[in-house]
């Protein structure tokens, strides 16, 4: 049976209000998620929660930040590279390839589905 935590209970919560229309208080739950456990190794969920939240409210350059951080701490968890290379593509940064990208080059197969 999985522990339900505070950390964890914002962080879904942050996930569902996102998904509901409300990202700014998406992104005010997450934050809170990681204010409760700034340490907890998976961060990268909430991060990537902020990312999405950020990329609804078409603020392209912070969701690009929040993905970069998930990215950071977990380099093979699709979502981060995913958004981060919606951010990118938003902004017009169609040019030689955007840092995290790679997941979803022509080069890969396998794409998103294969690293799932």
């Amino acid at each position: 049976m999985r522990t339900v935590t505070p950390y964890s209970r914002y962080g879904s919560l942050g996930t569902a209000l996102t998904y509901l229309g409300e990202p700014r208080e998406g992104i005010e739950a997450s934050n809170k998620s990681l204010r409760l456990d700034p340490q907890n190794p998976a961060a990268f969920f909430p991060y990537v929660e902020i990312a999405f939240g950020y990329l609804i409210l078409r603020d392209y350059e912070e969701s690009i930040l929040w993905a970069t951080k998930s990215v950071q701490i977990k380099q093979d968890y699709p979502m981060g590279h995913f958004y981060l290379a919606c951010g990118h593509a938003r902004l017009g940064h169609r040019g030689g390839r955007c840092e995290g990208t790679d997941i979803l080059s022509e080069n890969n197969a396998d794409g998103i589905s294969g690293k799932v």
